[in-house]
């Protein structure tokens, strides 16, 4: 027996904690507030994992076994503060607190939380209300109950947290915490355990409005001042009865009012909401006028920007087009024009009026280069008579004569002949040129000017439908495509795109989840030697325009890792050099 004591003995004092009653602050509604207090030995340190919230499995009661524990000291006093996320709208429930560090002890609580603030006073009587003296109302107005602040509370915060879903209690909790608590009214953050008085609001309102029926009576023995004018919406209930006083309610409806008695609306606010709509509907309107315009623009500028291009291959070829080519018609202005309109409208008029700068300026460059052999004749032959150039003979032998000092005239030149006929054709004996068009450029070009108007979503589905519709190897608009779909956030489009883009190209896409990890491990085109090496050795030519494009595109069917996203964009990068500043074409 005294070994047993002496074991206990041994291992009480390590735990000697006991959980003290639970002090509810919360009410029916209102997310769980409550403390226990902590009874331990003084100089002993308890920590907060040690308390836990037991479920109380098969219990008749509603259990509360979700919600946050705080520990908290005050010198050797401990208290554990228990709160909750969600509002308890249960009359009666029941918490079982358990303390799980070396002794294991665990006590339930039945709690029972008081009625809403809304609730918590009845009705004063009519009796109390006739007979209660001022004084006894205001009494009843006093605070109910104390809350102890958490630290960094605010009043704002706690109103918030007593009226959570009405803004106009909130306000009017707010009031009432800075009337009862004068002295923490100015505090950015109380301190932890700072005790806040709680008023009864009900009961306050209640008693302003009983009181205000004897401060009239006080004032009737003096002269009254004029009273002002009745306002139009208020409309008497009732007469008031023979020696009685008027009422002024505040607050809540007045009792008089029915159940299901519908309060007709004021006549000035209904019309401020017809005035709104109005204003709504014009505005939705003038909204939809500004995107019709916008959808026009961007149709003519595609229009103009394929014009474009027709134009420059047309140039490049051989002969020339004789008439030039009419302007497009504009579309006839709108009612509603605006700074958009007139931006975009000069944006377009400024692309088509370069493009026929361009082309009739090119067009008198090839009709002077037409000229040019024609002049160098007439130079060559100076002061040779008329009758010499009618004369085949005489014209050899000026022409061997001319050719004998020591200017090294080869014997092609020597026979060239201009013919002046062929030169000059009719319009109608021009042959019809076969203009070659770039669809992945002039739909990476339509994508650009959409994004130029902030319209990415609309890029995107220009891209998608021009690798839909023409199955395009060209990887420009794909990574393109592929960064829209990044930018836009659009992860269920990235992800449909990897599959084929792999398929495709051999390139290795990131998934959607690594896009987010950091860039220091990206990798460059220098980082592969010999690609570099042949790629130097070749540049400017065929072969290297030709070698960067089976590299982007020899895959072996799916076998080969790929070039990182970033190595690939340094290729297409230095294709487009090639393609532009060397006058490369890709091989069929």
């Amino acid at each position: 027996m005294s070994a047993l004591s002496a074991g206990l003995l041994s291992t009480i004092p390590v735990w000697a904690i006991g959980l003290g009653d639970m002090v509810l602050h919360s009410r029916v509604g209102e997310p769980l507030r409550a403390e226990v207090p902590i009874n331990a030995e003084p100089g002993e340190t308890i920590e907060a994992r040690c308390f836990t919230l037991a479920p109380l499995d098969g219990s008749d009661l509603p259990v509360i076994s979700a919600g946050r524990t705080k520990l908290v000291r005050e010198g050797n006093n401990y208290r554990l503060l228990i709160t909750g996320s969600k509002p308890v709208a249960e009359p009666i429930f029941l918490i079982g607190l358990r303390a799980g560090c070396g002794t294991d002890l665990q006590r339930d609580y039945v709690l029972m939380p008081a009625e809403p603030l809304v609730l918590a006073s009845p009705p004063p009587s009519a009796a109390g209300t006739v007979g209660t003296p001022s004084g006894g109302v205001r009494s009843s107005g006093a605070p109910s109950q104390h809350w102890r602040a958490s630290e960094g509370d605010t009043l704002e915060g706690i109103a918030e947290a007593l009226v959570p879903d009405n803004l106009v209690q909130q306000r009017r909790m707010l009031a009432a915490l800075k009337r009862a608590n004068p002295q923490l009214s100015g505090r950015p953050g109380l301190a932890e355990g700072t005790p806040v008085a709680i008023p009864d609001v009900k009961q306050r309102v209640a008693a302003e409005r009983d009181s205000l029926p004897e401060q009239r009576t006080k004032s009737r023995s003096e002269e009254p001042p004029p009273p002002p004018p009745p306002p139009k919406v208020a409309k008497p209930v009732a007469t008031p009865k023979a020696g009685g006083v008027d009422r002024v309610l505040l607050g809540a409806p007045p009792a008089e009012l029915k159940a299901g008695k519908k309060v007709a609306p004021a006549k000035g606010s209904r019309e401020e909401m017809d005035e709104r709509l109005v204003k709504l509907d014009t505005t939705i309107q003038s909204l939809n006028a500004q995107i019709e315009a916008l959808d026009k623009a961007l149709a003519l500028t595609t229009e103009a920007l394929a014009l474009r291009q027709k134009l420059k291959a047309a140039q490049g070829a051989d002969g020339g087009l004789q008439s030039p080519l009419a302007k497009p018609a504009e579309p006839p202005p709108t009612a509603s024009s605006n700074w958009l309109e007139i931006l975009v409208s000069a944006l377009v008029g400024g692309v088509v009026a370069a493009g026929l700068a361009n082309y009739l300026g090119r067009r008198r460059e090839r009709r002077a280069e037409d000229e040019v052999p024609l002049a160098i004749a007439g130079h060559a032959r100076p002061g040779v008579p008329g009758s010499v150039r009618s004369n085949p003979a005489q014209a050899a032998r000026v022409r061997t004569s001319a050719a004998e000092p020591g200017a090294k005239v080869t014997a092609a030149s020597a026979e060239v002949d201009v013919r002046v006929d062929g030169a000059l054709q009719r319009p109608g004996d021009i042959k019809a040129v076969d203009v070659k068009h770039n669809q992945d450029e002039s739909a990476i070009a339509l994508a650009e000017i959409m994004l130029s108007f902030g319209r990415l979503q609309g890029a995107a589905e220009t891209l998608a439908h021009h690798i839909k519709e023409s199955a395009s190897d060209n990887p420009r608009p794909w990574l393109m495509l592929l960064d829209l779909y990044r930018r836009g956030g659009l992860r269920g489009d990235y992800t449909k795109l990897l599959p084929p883009l792999r398929q495709r190209f051999n390139l290795q896409v990131p998934e959607w989840e690594d896009l987010e990890s950091s860039n220091a491990g990206l990798r460059s085109l220098e980082d592969y030697p010999h690609v570099i090496g042949r790629l130097t050795a070749a540049w400017g030519t065929q072969d290297c325009l030709s070698y960067l494009y089976r590299l982007i595109h020899d895959n072996r069917e799916g076998q080969r890792d790929g070039f990182p996203l970033e190595v690939i964009e340094e290729m297409v990068l230095l294709i487009l050099v090639l393609e532009t500043g060397y006058d490369l074409e890709r091989g069929g």
